[in-house]
């Protein structure tokens, strides 16, 4: 079933509501709980992940007792044998890239820019993986963003963050904390969603 067993339509502000209300039920890609009508949360149902419809690209929610697999769970790909070119997690919400057998993550797709993300699957330079490494994790593997800050110096320069990291590790860190359709940091790193 697509949608959380117990969800109900509150006709009034056309929220969808669970009667399980916890983390579980919260979008694995931006962290909103609440979804709609026309952006309801959608469960996996090979490995029961919950994402809003427009956070994956979900045109249609399947009516009835029809089943929705994500891309990674559609391709029967076990949750441990991901091959994840954004980072070393094998969990959470994947998109197919166009380098064969491998996946992104929407979550790391959406906060850095230098994905393709207009078709799909998703364009991933190689020049991208592991050319930089996370100053959280250490590691070069995957793909890691620069924080976007800047600071205006008194000559006019313009001084910018050195720092690269896995979105995936800075969410674990709590420095970038999902908060729905927007994201916000700590720390002083900035970076912006791209769509």
């Amino acid at each position: 079933m697509p949608l959380s067993p117990e969800s109900s339509v509150d006709s009034t502000n056309e929220e969808v509501n669970s009667s399980d209300e916890s983390d579980e039920s919260s979008c694995v890609i931006c962290g909103g709980e609440d979804g709609s009508k026309k952006n309801a949360i959608v469960f996996c149902d090979g490995c029961d992940i919950p994402v809003h419809q427009k956070c994956y690209g979900i045109d249609v929610v399947p009516p009835g007792n029809q089943k929705w697999f994500c891309q990674r769970c559609a391709d029967k790909i076990p949750v441990d044998q991901t091959i994840p070119i954004c980072c070393d997690k094998t969990e959470g919400a994947f998109k197919r890239t166009d380098i064969p057998g491998s996946y992104i993550h929407v979550l790391c797709a959406k906060w850095n820019p230098s994905i393709d993300k207009s078709k799909e699957p998703w364009s991933v330079s190689s020049l991208l993986q592991e050319s930089q490494e996370c100053y959280l994790c250490e590691k070069s593997s995957g793909i890691c963003t620069q924080c976007n800050y800047s600071k205006t110096l008194e000559n006019g320069s313009i001084r910018k963050c050195k720092r690269w990291f896995h979105v995936t590790c800075a969410v674990d860190a709590e420095i970038l904390v999902l908060n729905g359709n927007q994201g916000s940091s700590k720390l002083g790193l900035i970076i912006a969603a791209t769509t």
